[in-house]
């Protein structure tokens, strides 16, 4: 191999090695993946755009890759209405709102997420049991006093400041819970983030539920083509007479 292929197969190498890095971590399987797709994307553009390359060759190599990535992915939190990669970011303590590629995008992560906890906190609120008085007891009561019952013309705006009220109970709640967890300090980069929602679950309530629900999403289908080829390899024609529960043993 003469010294300019070499060359090249060191810059293409240098240049393609952070993508390896990526794939392999949101492959994973152990640790919440979602969360980390943003993140590591800027941190791919970032690193690939601070490469310098030594021949036109390897330049023009990092301008298409750059492109193309950004073509691709620069975009992910728009491209998705459902906010599903913001709000597993803003909701995993190593990141927050850091990763973020500006104020802007920070608070509307931060508004769509107390949005949807404070939904989550009126689909979840205990029911309210008013007082029935039985019709006899109004009935004798009228009948005792000989008189007429006074005319509330403003039960029409009960049931709507009733809903109202609850409304900004749960939205003054779930900022409230919001705020909290942003002052908690920053979690190591190698530490879990299902751990900490699970330890802190007293401290945030309902957060904790909608931050495991989301940190629990696998950014790709890699797991999932695992297990098919595991069990590909497990239940053969020569061992087509296994049953299911050893079956799921054996892969799970």
């Amino acid at each position: 191999m003469n010294s300019g292929k070499l060359l090249m197969k060191v810059i293409n190498v240098t240049l393609l090695k952070p993508y390896e890095s990526l794939t392999v971590q949101l492959s994973s399987e152990k640790r919440p993946t979602l969360g980390k797709v943003i993140p590591l994307i800027r941190g791919l553009l970032l690193t690939v755009g601070n490469k310098n390359p030594a021949t036109s060759p390897g330049n023009y190599l990092k301008k298409n890759l750059l492109e193309q990535t950004t073509k691709r992915f620069g975009n992910i939190k728009g491209k998705y209405p459902s906010h599903l990669y913001a709000k597993a970011t803003i909701l995993d303590p190593r990141f927050k709102k850091a990763a973020s590629t500006s104020i802007d995008n920070a608070n509307e992560s931060e508004q769509e997420l107390q949005k949807d906890l404070a939904e989550y906190l009126e689909n979840h609120a205990p029911l309210r049991t008013e007082q029935v008085i039985p019709e006899s007891t109004i009935l004798e009561s009228n009948t005792k006093w000989n008189s007429i019952p006074e005319e509330n013309l403003l039960n029409f705006l009960e049931t709507t400041v009733s809903t109202l009220r609850s409304k900004t109970t749960f939205s003054i709640t779930a900022k409230a819970l919001c705020r909290q967890y942003f002052d908690v300090e920053f979690l190591n980069i190698k530490d879990n983030p299902i751990l900490f929602w699970k330890n802190n679950n007293l401290m945030f309530g309902a957060l904790s539920e909608i931050a495991l629900k989301y940190s629990c999403i696998p950014a790709t289908s890699v797991p999932l083509e695992r297990i098919f080829s595991k069990a590909g390899q497990i239940f053969s024609i020569r061992r087509k007479r296994l049953l299911p529960e050893n079956v799921e043993k054996l892969i799970f």
